[in-house]
């Protein structure tokens, strides 16, 4: 990996907002395919993989693969993942662990987010700890076959973290009303005022 920083690694601590998300891909999709030859990893052969479809069918030099690679390792190591708020998605689903209220007919759900790493930990550690009884729920109302499949298949919970700006840009284009930030709700409107300091 380059030695010079990409920007989101200098972006301090207090202006990162922290999220837990479902991100990396589900254990059971690793199990599947053929084993790689000898003297070979299965990424060195997803990598190798990787490049040869991008030269043939996008015309992408793999010098350009491999910055492209070097750019989502060092997002992956430092946790930054602005696709899990991308304006693409305007109710954010790959959000996990969103407050709900639900009362007769109302129903309002917000994205919860975190100013700290640490708070973001102990709701990751909160859903993880939830797990158990979602699976025994899932078995109940749809047999063990379809929980198997369902948590097999279901990416593990991680935390994230986008910068100020990108959080505001993809507030602009979100479709919810309010979003939940360290267990205060407040509208997203305001927030996104807050946020560019008006």
């Amino acid at each position: 990996m380059g030695e010079n920083p990409y920007w989101f690694e200098d972006v301090p601590e207090e202006q990162r907002y922290w999220f837990v998300t479902q991100w990396e891909r589900p254990p059971a999709w690793e199990a599947q395919g053929t084993e790689p030859p000898p003297g070979i990893s299965r990424t060195e052969l997803e990598n190798i993989e990787e490049e040869v479809r991008a030269e043939t069918f996008w015309d992408i030099p793999r010098e350009e693969v491999h910055k492209i690679r070097e750019l989502t390792e060092r997002m992956e190591a430092s946790e930054f993942r602005p696709g899990a708020v991308s304006s693409q998605d305007p109710w954010w689903g790959e959000l996990e662990g969103k407050w709900l209220h639900e009362e007769g007919r109302e129903h309002l759900e917000a994205p919860q987010l975190f100013t700290t790493r640490g708070a973001a930990e102990a709701q990751l550690h909160h859903l993880n700890a939830e797990l158990p009884q979602a699976y025994l729920d899932v078995v109940k109302e749809h047999g063990a076959a379809a929980a198997d499949e369902a948590f097999d298949n279901a990416a593990p919970l991680v935390l994230g973290w986008v910068d100020q700006g990108t959080l505001l840009d993809s507030l602009e284009e979100a479709d919810f009303l309010c979003v939940m930030v360290d267990h205060r709700l407040k509208l997203r409107q305001d927030f996104m005022e807050e946020l560019s300091g008006l």
